[in-house]
């Protein structure tokens, strides 16, 4: 039985891999070859990036202006109504708007936001216009609806190649007062493209067939915007979001080569190739893929990230390229058109006594503002960004009106403001009672893993997350559970506590729950909270041993009432007080025994009013190999190590040991290495010492 199960689950990703490769994410490089191919004299794309690389050096571009994009939509239809088909409907042209405009401004409390320290807000947003070419005001803003008749264009799909012969000559507007969008029926499977930059030394090949007559991006109609005629997984708006990236200068985070091409960006670490789907921790290249970076080939809504040095590659590319900065002079969506009111706090949880941040990102240029603080001090304000102190516990609304000469429009986020008491109490807490809520699972394997299950006896309701090691058929996989990231600037004395259930298939299995911590916000797990779970001794089990797949029933199952069991776990996290992008990772160990079950997890402390504890993190043991990648030969250096064992270990791709080693070691430890035995390849490195687990990808060349 459980054989097949694996099977049925090898068919299920197989298939989920062969549909993704049905479609191509981006046919920029397509179409620059065809623009090169029909204009040699623009030069190679080392040409162009030399140009970049100048213009950086010697004009950078200016922080926080926020720069205004005017768009025009032009709908490709076959005639069919309003919403239906190719003829997509004015809320989902809106729809994508928003989307850029959270991507570019990486808004809080969207999907566009981000708490990556290299994440940026490109300060670029995004406005539909108003008016046509000859200022006569548009029927619906920002569209331009075509049927192909009337340009005796043949059925389509379109190529393309047909779509820069035919369809853009005879449909764009003047790009330097539109950046030019096409919805089009694209052949190929491909979901869009984008014309790229050029140097200001190429601004006279602006002719009817060529750089300014083609100049903007095309994209398929059921991957345009996050509301309406949508496929998934392409269908939260981020195709828009990507060939924008080109358009303004960016390439591929993999360069569109293998591990020795760049894209130019020192903080999007170098990749082999495209990724897919939503990989949580993919390496190559001996790093970590930046998979969720808006310029990969990942799913819409796995990407939410530009990076510092992306951002100043677009702003260089506005501020210097034919056609880009000028747009930000255009006035086509500011005639007569009323605000839309929008606004952040830098902060939705303080404690009494806390500051917020709030920021006005209301569009269309509004001159007046009247805010509402219930709660806040002050009360009201007519600043466009003010700061608000909140004295007192309790949850508060914010209300904003803007307004110009052309109307007014509000916002009201209701409880949006948190105030938490500066006594102890839970200030993170998690049930999986309605959903995952943020959390992600990491399934290195692709088979079995965490998931969310039906459960007795838990004090926080009917769910919980679960893990069937029962059910699978191999020994040693590790999955990860991790939680959303977690800001502890606020709170000290912290304490992690949660609720546990499991039972033995018998004395001779080994199944084990270990807990890591990452400040990093995820992309690093050095820190080992918990490890001393099941080792056969019934240590970790919080009940008799049970001979089929365990699902706890009542409440006696569980650590907190098993009488003679193991207790549930709780952990002194205080040396993490003040982490601003804090996670935890719950990771199973399989050894075909029984199925684990964690549930009610939650962090208490005592709220700070400050955002600058101290922690003690320096006096962790750390870690580095170097150089990475290399010939065999590393270097492994360590710090602050305590007394006792560094157990090192080498695995293969398939999960085989096939080096061990453990040296006795006390504070400072350097080691020079020799692997260049094992051949070139990719392998995986374990450290481990007292309280410290890390794994490492190695490459040897």
């Amino acid at each position: 039985m459980r054989k097949c199960i694996l099977l049925a689950l090898i068919v299920l990703i197989s298939q989920h891999a062969q549909a993704q490769q049905q479609v191509v994410r981006c046919a920029t490089l397509e179409a620059d070859q065809l623009f090169r191919e029909a204009y040699p004299e623009a030069g190679t794309r080392q040409d162009f990036e030399d140009w970049v690389q100048q213009q950086i050096a010697f004009s950078p571009p200016v922080e926080g202006a926020i720069l205004t994009i005017p768009v025009i939509v032009h709908v490709i239809h076959n005639g069919e109504p309003v919403g239906s088909g190719t003829n997509i409907s004015w809320t989902q042209i809106a729809s994508q708007i928003d989307v850029l405009n959270e991507d570019y401004r990486r808004i809080l409390g969207t999907p566009g936001y981000n708490s990556h320290p290299d994440g940026a807000d490109i300060e670029i947003e995004f406005c539909l216009a108003t008016i046509d070419p000859d200022s006569n005001s548009l029927a619906e803003q920002g569209v331009e609806r075509i049927h192909r008749n009337d340009l005796a264009l043949n059925a389509p799909p379109y190529t393309v190649g047909y779509c820069k012969a035919n369809i853009q000559p005879q449909t764009f507007w003047d790009p330097n007062r539109y950046m030019n969008i096409w919805t089009v029926d694209l052949a190929n499977d491909y979901l869009g493209y984008a014309q790229l930059p050029n140097a200001s030394t190429l601004s006279d090949l602006a002719t009817s067939y060529g750089p300014a007559s083609t100049d903007g991006v095309v994209i398929r109609p059921t991957s345009f915007g996050r509301t309406g005629n949508l496929v998934a997984p392409y269908d939260k708006g981020r195709t828009l979001t990507h060939e924008i990236g080109h358009w303004l200068g960016l390439w591929h985070i993999w360069g569109d080569g293998n591990c020795s091409v760049d894209d130019y960006c020192s903080d999007t670490p170098t990749a082999e190739g495209p990724n897919y789907g939503c990989p949580v921790n993919h390496f190559s290249c001996g790093s970590r893929d930046m998979s969720e970076n808006y310029m990969d080939y990942t799913d819409d809504y796995c990407m939410n990230i530009f990076t510092n040095c992306q951002k100043i590659r677009m702003r260089t590319v506005m501020d210097n390229s034919p056609r880009r900065g000028v747009l930000a002079n255009s006035t086509v969506c500011s005639v007569e058109i009323a605000p839309k009111a929008a606004f952040s706090a830098s902060r939705m949880e303080v404690c009494e006594g806390g500051k917020i941040q709030f920021t006005d990102l209301s569009n269309n240029s509004p001159n007046t503002w009247n805010w509402q603080f219930p709660g806040g001090s002050p009360a009201s304000s007519t600043l466009p960004n003010p700061e608000v102190v909140y004295p007192a516990q309790g949850t508060y609304d914010v209300f904003l009106s803007v307004s110009n000469l052309y109307g007014t429009d509000t916002m009201l986020k209701a409880t949006y403001i948190k105030v938490n008491s500066s006594g102890p109490g839970i200030f993170f807490s998690e049930g999986f009672e309605s959903g995952p809520n943020g959390w992600t699972v990491e399934n290195p394997d692709n088979k079995i893993t965490w998931e969310i299950k039906d459960v007795g006896g838990s004090l926080s309701g009917s769910k919980a997350m679960g893990i069937s090691l029962y059910d699978y058929a191999i020994t040693g996989a590790r999955d990860g559970l991790i939680s959303p990231v977690i800001d502890l600037r606020t709170n000290e004395q912290v304490m992690l506590d949660f609720d546990h259930a499991y039972r033995r298939f018998s004395n001779n299995e080994s199944d084990s729950l270990r807990v890591f911590a990452s400040i990093d916000g995820g992309q690093t797990y050095p820190y080992l909270l918990y490890s001393n779970a099941e080792n056969g001794s019934g240590n970790f089990a919080t009940n008799a041993n049970w001979f089929t797949s365990f699902i706890p029933a009542s409440a006696d199952d569980w650590c907190f009432a098993g009488t003679g069991w193991a207790g549930c776990i709780s952990i002194d996290l205080s040396e993490f007080d003040g982490e601003e992008k804090f996670r935890l990772k719950f990771e199973s160990y399989n050894d075909y025994g029984n199925n684990i079950f964690i549930d009610n997890i939650r962090l208490t402390g005592v709220c700070a009013a400050s955002t600058s504890v101290e922690n003690n993190l320096s006096e962790r043991p750390s870690f580095r190999i170097y150089p990475n990648p290399g010939d065999g030969i590393f270097t492994l250096e360590g710090e602050r190590l305590p007394a006792g064992n560094l157990n090192m270990a080498v695995f293969n791709l398939m999960g085989q040991r096939i080096v061990k080693e453990s040296e006795p070691c006390q504070g400072s430890y350097v080691k020079q290495w020799d692997l260049s035995y094992l051949g070139p390849g990719t392998y995986i490195l374990l450290l481990q010492s007292e309280k410290f687990e890390s794994y490492q990808k190695i490459l040897i060349r």
